[in-house]
């Protein structure tokens, strides 16, 4: 595993000195001081209106069944929620008063060229997953149709961001045919916070997020933990999780000489798991099918995974650059895996040749790309630099 804690993720844990009078979740420090108009003990700030529109529109075909979706987000610039917190990270024992405008989301869902709704959500109803204040703060990202499900639910994928900033959460929410609200959480961080899975199963009977399993007749399952890296469905009846077993995250100190003077430096210090199973599929009703060991994924700004799915060949194939190992895993009985060198693989030196039943380029976190070809029941490997 190769991990880059980002310059803006130390900073944001490092401001981490508040104390709010409604949520816990950290207010965005730069914003507020470009902003910021001092009266005695007290900041106040207004945040900026958005003024342009972000607008998309998507089609999707199941069947004789055609579904188009429209999105429109804007700013209400109404200063419809206020934030009081106290912060010393700043300025000891000062009173922040803290104003956000609403969010408008219009969105319009015709199937088969009739309309079915045009319904308006705000930021209130999106209130109550658990982040408040993430969703106060956020501004008009325009909601992402991923898909319409069997019953007719049109799910969407949000970002609820700080204007300027990448600090915020990802959220996902479905709208019945009706356009009444009828999923909604969120499922993973901004800015580099690891995991931004969102999928609709082909069959449209399941939603999978970074850490839960939804089902249409409103069952889930939560399957995951802090520190996802990624999930995908393998079949209509099965997914895989791979996780980067966390166990202990603390800020850190050092001494360290710059310029010949003597300097207190803080880091994060991270602590993991590195032996326990942390690839793990299951079926859609949450049984565990297998588990295997996986270290290949690298973490910059977010987790990245050389991983591939091959159904015509019934394999899940991952690599592992740094010992150069490649998993190929069978989706129909994921118990059943082989593990292979690179360095004992055929070389292939022409990728473009017409014998191969498959093949997939992966690349690994040092920037190469690697070829994986299948050629019956051979496989050969050619190392394709950048």
């Amino acid at each position: 595993m190769k991990f880059l804690i980002p310059i803006f993720l130390v900073f944001f844990l490092l401001s981490c000195g508040s104390e709010k009078t409604s949520v816990a979740s950290e207010p965005i420090v730069s914003s507020i001081e470009k902003n910021a108009s001092h009266q005695l003990d007290t900041i106040f700030y207004v945040d900026n209106v958005v003024t342009e529109k972000q607008e998309t529109s998507k089609k999707f075909s199941y069947g004789s069944d055609s579904y188009q979706v429209d999105v429109v987000a804007f700013s209400l610039g109404d200063t419809a929620f206020t934030e009081v917190y106290t912060d010393s990270t700043i300025i000891p024992h000062t009173v922040h008063v803290e104003k956000y405008h609403n969010n408008a989301y219009q969105v319009k869902v015709s199937k088969n060229g009739k309309l079915l709704y045009n319904r308006m959500l705000t930021k209130k109803d999106f209130m109550g997953m658990g982040g408040d204040y993430t969703v106060k703060i956020s501004y008009p990202s325009v909601p992402v149709p991923i898909g319409v499900a069997a019953n007719g639910w049109a799910v969407f994928d949000l970002w609820l961001v700080a204007n300027e900033s990448d600090y915020g959460g990802i959220a996902f929410f479905a709208l019945d045919e009706t356009g009444n609200l009828v999923l909604k959480d969120f499922y993973g961080g901004s800015g580099g916070s690891g995991c931004s899975s969102l999928q609709l199963s082909d069959d449209r009977n399941h939603i999978l997020t970074c850490t839960t399993l939804y089902s249409l007749n409103g069952e889930s399952i939560k399957f995951g933990r802090d520190n996802m890296v990624v999930t995908s469905f393998l079949t209509d009846s099965s997914f895989v999780a791979i996780t980067d077993i966390v166990t202990k995250s603390e800020m850190r100190t050092r001494q360290e000489t710059y310029n010949g003077k003597l300097h207190t430096i803080k880091y994060l210090h991270e602590e993991r798991d590195n032996t326990s199973d942390n690839l793990i599929i299951y079926d859609t009703g949450g049984k565990k099918l297998a588990g295997y060991r996986y270290d290949g994924f690298s973490n910059e700004l977010d987790y990245s995974v050389p991983m591939e799915l091959v159904p015509a060949l019934d394999k899940l194939v991952l690599l592992d650059e740094e010992k150069q190992l490649l998993y190929l895993i069978s989706i129909s009985n994921p118990a059943q895996a082989t593990f292979l060198k690179l360095n004992d693989l055929p070389q292939q030196t022409e990728p473009g040749s017409k014998d191969f039943e498959a093949s997939v380029v992966m690349q690994g976190f040092s920037g190469n790309k690697h070829g994986i070809y299948f050629i019956g029941d051979k496989i050969a490997y050619q190392l394709l630099k950048e």
